[in-house]
């Protein structure tokens, strides 16, 4: 039988959160985000030791040891939805005096021409164009809301669609990853139209072109994603920290997908836990 507490959140018997099925007590400093549930082991296998594992839905959780570092590997699903659903979660049990670290490792499609397959992007900003965060109370505190407002008014050609707004990743995680390349993620709320991939339903309107021309001083947007937006959001809401790290799987300015994803995912993995 699960319960609902003052606050509404859903807990299990046992104290634990209703989707995720984990406590305070499994939670490493470091947690790293996946979205692929298979992927999970993939980083689990460079772990020293591994001393829980749990898996409800699409979110499977590993918890160990790398370099006498408590750390976890959660995989997140697809989507702002599913991050929402799991910081949120993981914030209920989290003791207060903790501040945790969670590094996401994931795939992007590149919208710069420069920018090459296979090769890795950390997500200094994130850019959202959804309405979750206004959910929120304290929004105004946490992102960037004169570059958002500048956004809105420059290059959001449907009226219909939500405020965007700007969120920047944690500048001591940043720290760690300087060698590689920083930029603007734009983080869409669906795969298809909302990354402009037609169909008979569907144009890539002139926003696609016009809105990479947006810079915060030499930082341009150039990448898709799906989390890292209410990744960084709740993260800074809930007094935590959060980066991104993806690698390049396919350009859509020239058309080209990676030969071997597995590998670039590989890679990705070995030089984000090396940085650790």
């Amino acid at each position: 039988m699960t319960i609902f507490n003052k606050k509404q959140f859903i807990k299990n018997p046992n104290d634990n959160n209703y989707h995720l099925k984990i406590n305070d007590d499994d939670i490493g400093d470091i947690v790293f985000l996946v979205g692929d549930p298979k992927r999970v082991k993939e980083i689990s296998d460079k772990f020293e030791s591994i001393y829980s594992k749990t898996s409800n839905r699409e979110f499977k959780t590993h918890c160990g040891f790398i370099k006498n570092k408590k750390v976890s590997v959660i995989s997140t699903g697809i989507g702002i939805d599913n991050i929402e659903i799991l910081m949120t979660e993981l914030n209920s049990v989290i003791k207060k005096n903790r501040t945790i670290k969670f590094i996401r490792i994931g795939t992007c499609g590149s919208i710069n021409k420069n920018l090459k397959i296979g090769e890795l992007v950390v997500s200094k900003y994130c850019l959202g164009i959804d309405s979750l965060i206004y959910y929120y109370h304290d929004y105004k505190k946490i992102i960037n809301l004169k570059e958002s407002l500048k956004i809105k008014e420059k290059y959001l050609f449907d009226k219909n669609m939500a405020n965007p707004y700007l969120v920047e990743c944690s500048k001591e995680l940043l720290n760690k990853f300087q060698e590689i390349k920083h930029g603007i993620t734009w983080t869409t709320i669906g795969f298809y139209a909302p990354q402009f991939r037609e169909n008979k339903f569907t144009s890539k309107s002139k926003m696609f072109n016009e809105i990479k021309k947006f810079k915060i001083k030499k930082y341009e947007i150039i990448n898709f994603e799906m989390e890292s937006s209410v990744l960084y959001f709740l993260a800074k809401l809930f007094g935590h920290k959060a980066i991104t790290i993806c690698t390049v799987l396919a350009n859509r300015v020239n058309n080209t997908y990676h030969e071997n994803p597995k590998k670039a995912i590989k890679n990705l993995i070995n030089q984000v836990i090396d940085k650790i």
